[in-house]
């Protein structure tokens, strides 16, 4: 179960980097970890460096994947997003967070995506 877990979420991480560049955002990096955590993807567009969460499900079973993101889960990303900032002399750069959830359905040949801009 948890090594279909992480097929799933590296598919919707691929679906959400294809998603970002077809939208004009440059991809600068993936699955950058700190102690802090891990951010999924870490994206520009314009002067505004963007960490973007992915959360992808194969149903709605248990509810939508928006659900997923607490709290805590904020403060992990806007955490490890202040280290990337630091670490890469970023300072004056503006930020965001964004969150994209993704459901992957057995009879819809495409995914649905939706795309949360500065959640936090």
């Amino acid at each position: 179960m948890k090594q279909f877990n992480k097929q799933t979420g590296n598919q919707g991480e691929e679906i959400a980097t294809m998603y970002l560049r077809a939208n004009g955002y440059k991809i600068i990096e993936r699955n950058y970890h700190t102690k802090f955590g891990e951010l999924d993807i870490i994206c520009q567009k314009a002067d505004v460096i963007i960490f973007v969460e992915v959360k992808t499900k194969t149903n709605l079973d248990y509810g939508v994947p928006e659900m997923m993101i607490n709290q805590h889960k904020l403060n992990q990303i806007r955490q490890t997003g202040e280290v990337y900032v630091l670490s890469h002399n970023l300072n004056n750069s503006p930020c965001r967070i964004d969150i994209i959830t993704i459901v992957l359905s057995e009879n819809q040949v495409i995914p649905q995506i939706n795309h949360h801009q500065n959640v936090y």
